[in-house]
């Protein structure tokens, strides 16, 4: 079952959506040549998606068969018209997913499930290359080529498709400052202060879509001149910072 991202509705794709390649006919010496190109294109292919699962749903169960993808790596030259009608090949099958069926009587097991739940679990992939599916590759996010701060930049742009976030007490990393890193040596006040408002328009944007800006406007405001990781303690003894909004 192949789903396209760009439907937006996760509908299933139809038989109707691929066209095959048009051939004119070999004339003589005169080979066949493409008359039309088949549908969808590669590119387009390449985005297709498993259907994605929704926890919300509960009756939202995987459907047999289960996606699995292969490949041939022996080249295969199918236009060979002196090969075999019949051309055997093998290839390995990867799965793209698992489905676990559980079946309990109560009354002849004499066994109550009161729940079920599991831990790690992915609402789709993609086909080629296999991959899990979810905001990152939906959104297409990734670290940029910065300097300095990319994790800030990711981390900022990542929370705008979350629909939970939770805080944990556990402390992530430790700052152990360096006089020749990156951050001592070749960051300037310039590229803080640049940094800061591009994460300050990011709140911005994140706020006006959750429709609650106007009340955290001044907040927003006050950020680039807050305490962050930038703000360069002494360097005799590791440091632990925060970044405050």
């Amino acid at each position: 079952m192949l789903v396209d991202p760009a439907s937006g509705d996760g509908t299933p794709l139809t038989d109707a959506a691929f066209t095959p390649l048009v051939l004119s006919e070999a004339d003589g010496n005169n080979p066949a040549k493409i008359v039309a190109l088949g549908q969808p294109s590669e590119s387009i292919f390449k985005t297709y998606h498993t259907a994605l699962l929704s926890a919300t749903v509960p009756g939202d169960t995987l459907c047999t068969p289960l996606a699995m993808s292969g490949a041939q790596t022996t080249p295969l030259d199918l236009t060979d018209l002196g090969s075999s009608a019949r051309v055997q090949t093998g290839f390995k099958l990867t799965r793209l997913a698992a489905r676990f069926d559980i079946v309990n009587n109560a009354e002849t097991s004499r066994f109550t499930i009161q729940s079920i739940s599991m831990g790690n679990g992915r609402r789709g992939a993609t086909f080629f290359p296999i991959r899990i599916y979810g905001i990152l590759r939906k959104y297409s996010l990734h670290f940029r080529k910065e300097l300095f701060a990319e994790d800030q930049l990711f981390n900022t742009e990542y929370l705008r498709y979350v629909r939970t976030a939770v805080s944990i007490p556990d402390i992530g990393y430790y700052y152990l400052q360096n006089s020749q890193s990156v951050s001592h040596s070749r960051v300037t006040t310039a590229d803080i202060l640049s940094l800061r408002r591009r994460v300050m328009l990011l709140y911005r944007d994140i706020y006006t879509e959750l429709g609650i800006y106007p009340e955290t406007r001044a907040a927003i405001l006050r950020s680039p001149f807050g305490e962050n990781e930038f703000t360069l303690p002494p360097l005799d003894t590791p440091q632990m910072h925060c970044c405050k909004l």
